[in-house]
């Protein structure tokens, strides 16, 4: 690159998740070292080597941060050479990948305060948390909320907005407040607002929900909060709706049953039922229709094609049988 001619510059893309979630938390030199070896490399690949002279850098620097850009799964190194996958920029737009509490890096000690000293923003990470927690951090404290700074790529607004949550209900343990950070990560939460969104759903309608089932004291396992989720996101249900499901359930079966609890409402989503009024319709027509029923003489039935005809029953009917299956 230090030969005279001029370095050639390519059009590059860099799409919003990969700003998002690297911009902020990356060092500047290794975001300027990503930039240029991605417009300058000829073939999807250039060396180290060509990055140092010509950006004038250490070559240590270098080689941290395309050990960076690596452990990212944005580029490869072999031999020294940069190599883009062909499955870079699929990496780049992802926004929010699935992750595992085990993937998350470890920080050592000066590598955190190396970021401490050099970032304002990580100065405040650590104070809030402090604050929060109400203890001295440990290195392992350390360790894991700045990983929601650099690896989730959660901004310093919505980890203020986690670790709110997670004290109000008395939950300091870090490995917790891991846990619902990948939970929004992968969600996609990016923003206060949508924090708040999701604290409302948690702090009031799931909450709500378990009320219902007589479940107030413990909070949901993961299968019943996809329950809850498809209610309220998917199916758009009232919460008030729902906690009437909820209590029907725990009267017609004697226990927490989300299953039957899912067959009752959506029965109602099918049937257009919007609000209390709605089920207090279904369900007088369908004593009536019950009762009707019931008072029909007994005839032998003639066998054409139109009496052999079965009609559709109404849905509460399987919520009869399971009622009895339940009880025996």
């Amino acid at each position: 690159m230090d030969n005279g001619k001029d370095v050639k510059f390519n059009n590059i893309e860099l799409s919003a998740g990969f700003l998002q979630e690297n911009l902020k938390s990356a060092p500047a030199e290794y975001v300027v070292v990503y930039m240029f070896a991605k417009s300058t490399s000829m073939n999807c690949t250039i060396h180290i080597t060509d990055i140092v002279k010509a950006l004038s850098m250490p070559v240590a620097e270098v080689f941290d941060a395309c050990m960076y850009w690596q452990e990212k799964g944005l580029i490869k190194i072999e031999d020294g050479m940069i190599i883009f996958p062909e499955k870079v920029q699929q990496m780049e737009n992802r926004q929010f990948p699935k992750m595992l509490l085990e993937d998350r890096p470890q920080y050592q000690p000066q590598e955190l305060n190396m970021y401490a000293q050099k970032n304002s923003d990580v100065r405040r990470l650590f104070d809030m948390t402090q604050k929060y927690l109400g203890r001295m951090l440990t290195h392992s404290d350390l360790s894991g909320i700045f990983s929601l700074y650099h690896w989730l790529g959660l901004s310093l607004e919505v980890i203020d907005k986690l670790l709110s949550y997670c004290a109000e209900n008395n939950h300091r343990n870090m490995r917790y407040i891991e846990r619902v950070a990948i939970d929004w990560a992968e969600s996609g939460i990016s923003t206060p607002q949508e924090a708040d969104e999701r604290i409302h759903l948690y702090n009031t309608d799931f909450r709500r929900i378990m009320r219902a089932f007589g479940q107030s004291g413990r909070n949901p396992i993961a299968s019943e909060e996809k329950f809850m989720k498809k209610w309220i996101n998917n199916w758009n249900m009232p919460i008030e709706l729902l906690e009437i499901a909820c209590e029907k359930t725990v009267l017609n079966t004697g226990k927490v049953s989300f299953g039957y609890a899912d067959k009752i409402i959506e029965s109602w989503y099918n049937a257009g039922v919007k609000n209390t009024d709605d089920v207090t319709r279904m369900e007088t027509e369908f004593i009536a229709k019950k009762q009707v029923k019931s008072e029909e003489p007994t005839k032998a039935a003639v066998k054409n094609k139109f009496t052999n005809y079965q009609q559709r029953q109404y849905d509460y009917e399987k919520f009869e049988k399971l009622e009895q299956e339940n009880t025996k």
